[in-house]
């Protein structure tokens, strides 16, 4: 028992040597270095307090004052969103998400990447009314004429089918 006892305590005293212990203070460092430089920080687009008062004016002329006001840029096709509908803004430092969400309500998307925003229409998941309410009637056949019994047919980009009869109809 003795004889393990001083070949532990010489080990010991080898394991935590000089060379050791500045190899444990250099990797504490760079571990505690490393999750500094993870810390969040903020980005323009939360810092950024803006302040608008307008009264029935267009929304594409809203984006254009808060662009002069700020160092945002906005994308958009007109296309795709109503940029010439009429709004009124009222905001006291409000963040742009804010102001944003106040304009358009939950008819457009908006992502903000620091200083770029970009607006998407929001997507519906089904399909439009017009679509859903028509009929489509027709025949599946094989090159030769021949009625196919069993097919399964889908509406492209949709889960919307049927299945032919017998006749192929």
């Amino acid at each position: 028992m003795k004889k393990f006892r001083n070949h532990y305590e010489r080990n010991i005293f080898r394991f935590f040597s000089k060379k050791t212990i500045r190899v444990m203070k250099l990797t504490l460092f760079l571990s505690m270095l490393t999750v500094f430089q993870l810390w969040a920080s903020e980005t323009y687009s939360q810092m950024t307090k803006l302040t608008l008062n307008l009264e029935n004016i267009r929304i594409a002329d809203a984006l254009r004052e808060i662009e002069d006001q700020s160092e945002f840029y906005f994308l958009y096709s007109p296309k795709l969103i109503d940029v010439e509908k009429r709004v009124n803004i009222s905001a006291e430092k409000e963040p742009i998400k804010n102001i944003l969400t106040g304009i358009f309500g939950k008819d457009v998307k908006f992502i903000v990447y620091d200083r770029q925003v970009i607006l998407t229409p929001e997507t519906k998941s089904e399909l439009p009314s017009e679509l859903q309410q028509q009929k489509i009637t027709g025949k599946v056949t094989d090159n030769s004429g021949a009625p196919l019994p069993g097919v399964s047919v889908l509406v492209k980009g949709t889960t919307i089918g049927a299945t032919t009869d017998i006749d192929g109809n």
